[in-house]
């Protein structure tokens, strides 16, 4: 316990440093090594696509070497990430996600080297998901500037292959592929929702285009195969594009939209949830260390328990634990514990004993306790250096 608590006294020091001597110049420079990564990323993936879609390529032992050199790239760089997202661009939802990818690249690793490869194939399609996490939350997140990779999906379904595209971010190329497999009715049932959900979170979110969205959804109208809860639900969908176009509410006022909305049925509140996420995201990087902060890590905790359908990691976990440390010992800190207690039960978290540490070390934050009147608030910079220093200490614990 002395030793831990020595660990923080340094590595606050540090923090402390860090800030004091950083300055615009340097981190305009940070920036610009992240992106510099996510290229290369994005980079190493193009070279993996050729393989995903033939089997027996991936399979040959002449390209084992090429593959695995791949795969030793996007965990180099994906530690690269790590590390920079860390320093420039403190965000622990984002975090969460580059957790994912490296327990993902290692997953793959180890498959592909015992020759399960059928399972290592299938593991680095799905890992495109979590690309698509990140590139389609908001216009405000880190923007990878679009290259016009040369992309070789031979072998990959239609919703395969649109959500490369989309993951490299060639959102044109995308949304042609989608209407062009819609019309030859390539796409049908759950996929064809999926990918359309896929779709619509990019137009909305990142793009901010109405009309692209409503073409979307009008396009999916027409090809005539839908059953009937899925007719009643686009044209709900269609209604709520209508509603959000030009409409001045707030995050809070469109998560209360999808919440009604739900009533009726399952995923009719999506077009709503997407919206306030949207809206959220940007309030995030509006407000530092007010109590609008605080709502608004809440907020997106909230609205991402929502769209767990189309994203990877833990999302929902990073804002409330977030939520819990900016205010705590207070009132709103045992409301988000409420939440991340219940996002903990939904996965099943609790039946490992790291995680119920893990909580109960939340439970301590926003526990009420003898203070001043006043409620202690957590600055941006501490918030974000206590989230990362948490996360590294119960994070090898959590595969046992």
């Amino acid at each position: 316990m002395k030793s831990l608590k020595i660990y923080v006294i340094v590595l606050f020091a540090i923090c402390f440093g860090l800030v004091s001597c950083t300055s615009s110049d340097s981190e305009n420079g940070q920036k610009a090594d992240l992106k510099s990564s996510m290229h290369r990323f994005a980079a190493t993936i193009s070279n993996l696509i050729p393989y995903m879609g033939q089997l027996y390529k991936f399979e040959d032992q002449k390209n084992q070497k090429i593959i695995l050199a791949n795969l030793q790239e996007l965990k180099t760089t994906n530690a690269l990430i790590s590390h920079q997202l860390e320093k420039s661009y403190s965000d622990p939802a984002m975090l969460t996600v580059i957790e994912q990818f490296n327990d993902d690249i290692n997953a793959i690793t180890d498959d592909y080297q015992m020759e399960k490869y059928l399972r290592a194939n299938w593991r680095l399609r799905h890992i495109i998901s979590n690309c698509n996490t990140c590139h389609s939350r908001s216009s405000e997140d880190f923007k990878l500037k679009p290259i016009r990779w040369d992309v070789k999906t031979e072998g990959l379904r239609p919703e395969e292959s649109i959500e490369i595209l989309l993951a490299l971010k060639m959102y044109r190329e995308a949304i042609d592929k989608l209407f062009r497999a819609m019309d030859l009715n390539q796409i049908t049932g759950y996929p064809l929702k999926q990918t359309l959900k896929k779709s619509l979170a990019v137009s909305v979110r990142v793009l901010r285009n109405y009309d692209l969205s409503s073409n979307i959804v009008n396009h999916a109208m027409k090809t005539g195969n839908q059953s009937l809860f899925q007719r009643g639900l686009l044209k709900f969908w269609k209604k709520s594009l209508t509603n959000i176009k030009n409409n001045p509410a707030t995050a809070q006022a469109f998560y209360e939209k999808g919440l009604k909305a739900e009533k009726r049925g399952k995923d009719y509140g999506f077009v709503f949830f997407l919206e306030g996420s949207a809206r959220v995201n940007k309030d995030l990087n509006k407000y530092s260390s007010d109590y609008r902060y605080s709502k608004s890590l809440l907020l997106a905790g909230q609205l991402s328990t929502k769209l767990v359908s189309i994203s990877e990691g833990e999302q929902d976990i990073a804002f409330f634990e977030s939520c819990i440390l900016h205010r705590p010992h207070s009132s709103f800190a045992r409301k988000c514990y409420k939440y991340l207690k219940s996002s903990y039960q939904r996965r099943g978290f609790l039946k490992k004993s790291a995680y119920k540490k893990r909580l109960d070390r939340f439970w301590v934050e926003a526990s009420d306790r003898e203070e001043p009147l006043h409620e202690k608030m957590r600055d941006k910079k501490e918030l974000d250096d206590e989230f990362i220093f948490l996360r590294r200490i119960y994070l090898d614990d959590l595969s046992l």
